[in-house]
């Protein structure tokens, strides 16, 4: 099921103004949206691989943006979805950084 909640509102589209309005986040509600998908570019996607072997309490995150993967958190723990996004958009800051 595809949840969503309103993060931040940030003035330029990049994923480092996204994360720096998420700085004074400390929680977060997330709603059930079934009409969610499609979602069009450009999306950051954090996908539960379901390879950890303690799934219950972990997961192993790939980190996808525009179809192609630019990171994997490993050993996450499962719960604590504001900070998995916080550290999926480090790591899109990183490869946002990058390009020329």
């Amino acid at each position: 099921m595809t949840r969503e909640a309103d993060l931040a509102v940030i003035e330029s589209p990049t994923f480092k103004a996204a994360l720096e309005g998420m700085a004074s986040l400390d929680q977060v509600s997330f709603a059930p949206n079934p009409d969610r998908w499609a979602v069009r570019e450009p999306k950051l996607q954090i996908i539960n691989r379901g390879t950890h072997l303690d799934r219950e309490h972990f997961g192993n995150y790939h980190i996808r943006r525009a179809g192609e993967l630019i990171g994997i958190v490993y050993d996450f723990p499962r719960g604590h979805t504001l900070s998995l996004i916080e550290k999926a958009l480090e790591i899109a800051t990183r490869c946002e950084d990058l390009t020329p």
